[in-house]
């Protein structure tokens, strides 16, 4: 493999954080010190923080998001500052695809399908999470806080954006309704709406990566939940690798991936021209 984006560190954590609003005393007895010396110590090099999670709260201060209610201070400031006070690096999490609260607050925001359903991660289970369509105001609200984040913590280490996904039979909101209209599309002709949906995911992508580029062009770059090894190159990952500066492959192995996940997918994308990062894990209750 010949790599031609950053160098990475050696051994990374992702701090997955996702917190439902009803958890009070979020971080009340974090001690920054105690954080830097026991992640200096388990000999890590970078380590992902979170800005803003699946339920839809934010772990710092925001004017554009909403601060998590259980939270009195900047979290992700303080981890972040911790971090760097002893050499390791802090890139920053945003959620894409899934905002519970966002899913409250704006149900106008959210992927529908074919039979006027609500779109989830797993269809008919009313407790997974629901998807906001990429083709609605919801991805000013992204870009938004997103800008807020690169402005105020800025030069940040990089971004990892989170389920950067679409429902496959999602193309019945009145935005995608709308955007088919204007292009003339029928919105029964499948291969075309196919198509659609796909430039929808990928406009989203262009349009994050150049607001993280124009901010900091040294920060790392990544877009969760697109790798695949598809037998078209232009529906694939190869089309997208523009807006990745390595690639993060995420493989818990008890989260639904399984223990042959990780070997195959890796073996295929070193093929690739970017330095590769493996992300494995426990979800406790699978």
């Amino acid at each position: 493999m010949v790599a031609s984006g950053p160098v990475l560190r050696q051994r990374q954590v992702h701090l997955d954080f996702h917190t439902p609003g009803n958890i009070p005393d979020i971080g009340v007895d974090f001690d920054p010190e105690v954080f830097a010396e026991t992640v200096r110590g388990a000999h890590i090099g970078s380590m992902t923080v979170f800005s803003r999670c699946h339920h839809g709260y934010c772990y710092h201060p925001t004017d554009v998001g909403t601060m998590h209610p259980g939270l009195s201070f900047d979290l992700m400031g303080a981890q972040i500052a911790a971090l760097h006070g002893v050499g390791i690096l802090a890139p920053i999490y945003i959620t894409v695809g899934w905002d519970e609260l966002m899913a409250d607050t704006h149900p106008e925001w959210l992927q529908i399908d074919s039979e006027e359903r609500i779109c989830r991660i797993r269809p008919g289970d009313l407790t997974s999470w629901r998807l906001l369509d990429l083709a609605s105001p919801y991805l000013d609200y992204v870009y938004d806080q997103t800008a807020e984040v690169l402005e105020r913590y800025g030069p940040v280490d990089g971004i990892f954006f989170d389920i950067l996904l679409q429902a496959p039979d999602g193309n019945h909101s009145v935005w995608r309704r709308r955007r088919m209209a204007a292009e003339g599309i029928d919105p029964d002709d499948a291969p075309a709406v196919a198509d659609l949906a796909t430039r929808i995911e990928r406009e989203a992508m262009a349009r994050l990566a150049g607001l993280v580029r124009e901010r900091n062009p040294e920060a790392t770059l990544f877009f969760n939940s697109r790798l695949r090894a598809d037998r078209d190159p232009e529906l694939g990952s190869r089309a997208e690798l523009g807006w990745y500066s390595h690639i993060e492959i995420e493989s818990l192995s008890t989260g639904g991936w399984g223990y042959n996940h990780f070997p195959l997918v890796s073996s295929f994308f070193q093929t690739f021209d970017l330095p590769v990062l493996g992300m494995t894990g426990i979800f406790h209750t699978h």
